[in-house]
């Protein structure tokens, strides 16, 4: 059989650092699967840029089927646009014209606690492109339960488990994983307050208080502490403990020039994390972590429903933040070599779904199914990756930059015409 070629949009950057190797760990993926023999991926272009006629002609044309994902991207106000009301930004009638088959793959529903409601036009968009996928996988339970209220009831059926592949990074990226990673009292903190975290009325000073207590017990007990932050805003919570004269080691994953793979190798030297973000809390899964979920969003408390885990899931609006965070890292670290294998048998059936879910998608494409193997990259086509990464991250910002020039033309000529 031949090797079907795939389209992938994704978004390039280092700004974010879940975002950052997201995508790329899914390339990895598929072209990895049943020993490179199945799948090429061959084009990328950047989701959130606008699909018009001549993307559209290019994937008919040289492609046999268009990947979407993976990520939370049913979200209306990143990206915001009304082509589509979520991120991937391509409108109704375009969407119509591609005759492609879709693989929507491990995207998530990532509407925060108190947002509002998607537009109007999300609705019909997501109808359309799950009748038009091959393979619709969504990254938790929960954003299954509840993208069933957008789209019709024939086509429930179509939607299946999908895991986020970084919490597979142990089997994708092997030879980063530390089989023999062993307990030390030294835990990474993620904290994420934003305007979001706002909108969903969470008490910022009262979560920061009890999290900078927590902090204060655990190195006052031997504890090293090291703040992370996958984004610059991260860094407001190691801001806000050193002017407190609280000591601690910031840990910076975003804007590292050829840094792709670089908080993969961070997280898995770190025994526990704590962390309010998604990938926060899924690449150190992913890596072997022990891990400890603030919930300021219900995919934190999806992923470890899913993993049978959703005790490690702590409300920020409870009275006892700080003792309930507490005895969870106590816990991580008194039984850290058993927790860590129960993880790591989680990790094994999220892989097991997903080398399920590339049979499927290769039969639906006529690919060689394969025998749910998978061979991941050497060290040297890695490094050759991230080389193709940031090129394509530059003609992406070129292509951004050449869109956003055409739509002031059209508005200036619209006004000279007025």
């Amino acid at each position: 059989m031949a090797i079907k070629r795939l389209f992938h949009f994704d978004v390039k950057t280092y700004a974010n650092y879940g975002d950052t190797i997201l995508f790329e760990a899914i390339r990895h993926l598929f072209n990895g699967y049943n020993g490179n023999r199945s799948f090429h991926v061959t084009g990328t272009r950047n989701l959130r840029h606008e699909v018009g006629p001549a993307m559209v002609k290019g994937i008919n044309e040289h492609f046999d089927a268009a990947v979407i994902g993976g990520g939370g991207l049913f979200l209306r106000d990143t990206n915001a646009n009304m082509n589509s009301g979520w991120q991937w930004n391509c409108s109704v009638p375009v969407l119509k014209k591609i005759e492609k088959p879709l693989i929507l793959f491990a995207v998530g529903n990532n509407r925060f606690i108190g947002q509002e409601d998607f537009a109007p036009v999300f609705r019909e968009h997501v109808n359309l492109t799950f009748e038009k996928a091959s393979f619709v996988g969504l990254r938790n339970r929960g954003s299954i339960e509840s993208m069933k209220e957008y789209v019709r009831p024939e086509l429930h059926e179509k939607i299946v488990y999908q895991p986020c592949i970084t919490t597979i990074a142990s089997h994708i990226f092997p030879d980063i994983f530390k089989p023999d990673l062993r307990r030390e009292k030294r835990v990474g903190f993620q904290v994420t307050m934003s305007k979001r975290q706002d909108m969903g009325g969470f008490d910022k000073p009262a979560i920061y208080k009890a999290m900078e207590d927590a902090i204060v017990d655990l190195k006052r007990r031997g504890w090293e502490v090291e703040i992370i932050a996958h984004v610059k805003g991260d860094e407001e919570f190691y801001d806000h403990l050193a002017s407190r004269g609280i000591n601690t080691k910031l840990i910076v994953l975003h804007h590292i020039p050829r840094g792709l793979y670089e908080g993969m190798k961070y997280y898995s030297t770190l025994p526990i994390t704590v962390g309010m973000r998604g990938h926060g809390q899924m690449i150190p899964f992913g890596v072997g972590n022990g891990i400890i979920s603030i919930q300021v969003h219900n995919k934190l408390r999806y992923f470890l429903r899913d993993v049978n885990h959703e005790q490690y899931c702590i409300n920020p609006r409870s009275e006892d933040l700080k003792g309930r965070l507490l005895t969870l890292v106590d816990d991580w670290y008194e039984d850290f070599d058993n927790k860590r294998a129960a993880f790591g048998r989680e990790r094994q059936n999220l892989f097991d779904i997903t080398m399920s879910n590339m049979k499927s998608i290769s039969a639906a494409l006529g690919a060689d199914e394969g025998d749910g193997q998978f061979s991941p990259y050497s060290s040297f086509a890695r490094e050759l990756s991230i080389t193709a990464y940031n090129d394509s991250m530059h003609r992406d910002a070129e292509g951004s930059r050449a869109l956003d020039l055409a739509r002031k033309n059209r508005l200036l000529q619209q006004k000279l015409l007025a």
